[in-house]
């Protein structure tokens, strides 16, 4: 049985109805930080659980927000590359792209850019302008020369974790 106390700031406590029968439970030591019949320190012990509640659930939400973001900036950056994979593959190029090979990538003086396999220190003497330098990936996307240490670290990374790990094995 339970008897409910409505208190002014709308703060509803329900109380157990204290036992008739001989306890073996010391109530002293069980209420020792307030007293049973204390409805106010009741009333904030119930009010400092909904804050703590409130406040751990924000945390908790505030830390998926910022995992949305993260996957929405990932998400940003893979269409970003897309895009460029995309244009790349429309530039015009005379020999069939070889994964694993590395293309050049010129501008004519008209503004119409192509893919070569003659490299800038190659072609010293032409009025194009060399754009960039590109390896074609097996995946068929274009990795340019200033990210491929990178790419190389990251596979490196990923061979060590496999490397080292009997769970994966090919």
């Amino acid at each position: 049985m339970t008897d409910k106390i409505v208190l002014t700031n709308n703060l509803q406590v329900n109380l157990v109805a204290p036992s008739t029968e001989t306890s073996i439970v010391s109530m002293q030591k069980v209420h020792k930080q307030y007293h049973p019949e204390d409805l106010v320190s009741l009333a904030h012990s119930i009010q400092s659980s909904k804050e703590f509640v409130t406040q751990n659930t924000m945390s908790k939400l505030t830390v998926i927000a910022e995992q949305m973001k993260a996957l929405e900036d990932q998400a940003r950056l893979i269409l970003e590359k897309a895009k460029e994979d995309h244009d790349l593959h429309n530039v015009p190029c005379n020999v069939q792209k070889i994964p694993g090979k590395i293309y050049y990538l010129w501008q004519k003086q008209s503004g119409e850019k192509f893919f070569s396999l003659i490299g800038p220190d190659e072609w010293s003497n032409t009025k194009n302008m060399h754009l960039g330098t590109y390896r074609f990936e097996y995946d068929r996307t274009f990795t340019e020369e200033k990210d491929f240490k990178a790419i190389k670290d990251k596979k490196r990374l990923v061979e060590s974790y496999i490397g080292s790990s009997r769970a994966i094995e090919f």
